[in-house]
């Protein structure tokens, strides 16, 4: 999956939003977040390779809810994007540079 755009004018005309509407989002946005998490999008230059899901809050057991409200930065989203990582070398610079690569396709 290619950019339509260069990345420097993704960063720059991307914005961050904290707080959204209470609603699901439309099963076109559903389909293109989840064809990028299938993709090879998720490639690092690392030797590790997270694993990324988009899941709904609904499924999200009410005690794993109470601790998410705890220290909630985003409100009212009712789908996130989450993923998983084994420990080892690079762990945290491979989850990092494959979460912001699938965000900046997204913002694309």
């Amino acid at each position: 999956m290619k950019f339509t755009k260069s990345i420097i004018d993704i960063i720059t005309q991307r914005t961050s939003w904290r707080s959204y509407e209470p609603r699901d989002l439309i099963e076109k946005d559903i389909k293109k977040i989840n064809d990028i998490l299938n993709s090879n999008e998720c490639y690092n230059p690392f030797e590790n390779n997270p694993k990324f899901s988009l899941i709904s809050v609904s499924e999200i057991k009410t005690k794993e809810k109470s601790r998410l409200d705890k220290y909630r930065l985003i409100s009212d989203a009712n789908q996130f994007i989450v993923g998983v990582i084994e420990d080892g070398p690079n762990s945290w610079e491979s989850y990092g540079y494959a979460f912001e690569k699938i965000i900046l396709h997204l913002s694309d």
